[in-house]
């Protein structure tokens, strides 16, 4: 089988027809070398790319899947596979949202430490899957730091939400090369995700990526992202029982959030089911526990 096989040329007035029969033609030989069933979305990105940055030419041009095979096994090898590190739990004290996680699992969860440079603390447990949950807050014994706090501590309207009770906010995928995961999205994206930051506490060094505003991109749907210097933390952190089954993102264009998620790695735990997204307006979190015969969803 021929896998060079010519796109239908641009021609004056017919540009609607020429997209239309270029993309066909494009999944034809994507699905003679079986990779369009595997990588839907990322052929079809790959196919708009090229319109976007060749939109007189390539039409005139025949895409081929050897192309296409070669641009996907050089993107595998060099984007590392992202995991749920873990999801975030903001209140307007620590303690009211310790109090939180034990009238809602019936576990008393451990306190962690203080985040200097923040001026936060927080206490953690792990809930399987090797990731854990971070309950959050300002810490009232540090000084307020000249930048803006994480996951929207310190943000007035934000404040005002958590004085009501602590809330689901953000959530945070776990890579062994930052950059690299970022390379595959949007630069709009990569402005939303926010800068590289190195943080530390007590023996814990990473880094990790911060919108500029300090509050969560796209309602807390579009994650941040975080690099640990060694063994992640979570494999020592207690195991209290609860087990999260389900992170559900719950947002207005289900296809583009996807699409970005799978940008910078996601694919497996998309797959797998542990992260779903949802349609819904306004964006948010839902998240689904089970706990001994209960299931539990914050």
């Amino acid at each position: 089988q021929d896998s060079k096989l010519p796109v239908i040329h641009h021609f004056p007035g017919c540009r609607k027809a020429a997209i239309s029969n270029s993309l066909t033609q494009f999944i034809i030989t994507t699905l003679l070398n079986g990779i369009l069933i595997l990588k839907p979305l990322q052929i079809f990105n790959l196919f708009i790319s090229d319109v976007r940055n060749n939109p007189t030419t390539i039409l005139a041009s025949p895409l081929t899947a050897d192309k296409l095979v070669r641009e996907l096994k050089e993107d595998e090898m060099t984007r590392p596979v992202v995991e749920l590190d873990h999801i975030v739990i903001t209140c307007h004290r620590l303690r009211a949202g310790m109090d939180y996680i034990e009238r809602t699992f019936g576990v008393s969860i451990p306190e962690g430490g203080q985040h200097e440079f923040m001026g936060t603390h927080n206490a953690v447990m792990a809930i399987g899957h090797d990731a854990f949950l971070e309950v959050i807050a300002i810490d009232p014994t540090l000084p307020a730091p000249p930048h803006p706090r994480w996951f929207g501590l310190g943000n007035i309207v934000f404040e005002d939400k958590l004085k009501d009770k602590p809330l689901l906010t953000h959530f945070v995928l776990r890579t062994s090369d930052i950059k690299a995961s970022l390379a595959g999205l949007d630069k709009s994206d990569v402005a939303q995700i926010g800068k590289l930051h190195a943080a530390s506490r007590g023996d814990l060094n990473w880094q990790i990526t911060l919108n500029p505003t300090g509050l969560p991109p796209e309602g807390g749907c579009l994650p941040a992202l975080i690099e640990w210097q060694g063994e992640p933390p979570v494999h020592r952190m207690s195991f209290m029982g609860p087990t999260l089954e389900k992170l559900r993102l719950c947002h207005p264009d289900p296809a583009r959030l996807q699409q970005c998620l799978e940008g910078m790695g996601a694919d497996t735990i998309l797959a797998d089911g542990l992260i779903e997204i949802e349609s819904a307006d306004p964006p948010g979190l839902k998240a689904d526990f089970s706990h001994g015969k209960r299931s539990i969803w914050i």
